[in-house]
């Protein structure tokens, strides 16, 4: 959803987490390193709101760069931004 940030509905409970501001440079693998964090973040036992805002979270990175598989952050560039 872009801007206003990811949403999910599980057993009809709405999860929204905010998007983060960023200058967006380049938007190509935004939605790739968001699934491929969400899943990861998932399998490692985060709960969905977790895992959603470390999934915004590196996208948002990803977003403020060029490329595609460059673009995507390491984890510990994820965690110094949810710090």
């Amino acid at each position: 959803m872009g801007g206003e940030g990811p949403e999910a509905f599980v057993n009809s409970e709405e999860v929204r987490v905010p998007a983060l501001p960023v200058d967006a440079v380049d938007t190509t693998a935004a939605g790739d390193c968001f699934v491929g964090v969400l899943a990861s973040a998932l399998d490692r036992g985060l709960s969905l709101d977790a895992a959603m805002r470390r999934a915004a979270t590196a996208a948002a990175i990803a977003c403020s760069r060029p490329g595609s598989q460059s673009s995507i952050p390491l984890m510990t560039e994820t965690n110094s931004w949810l710090a």
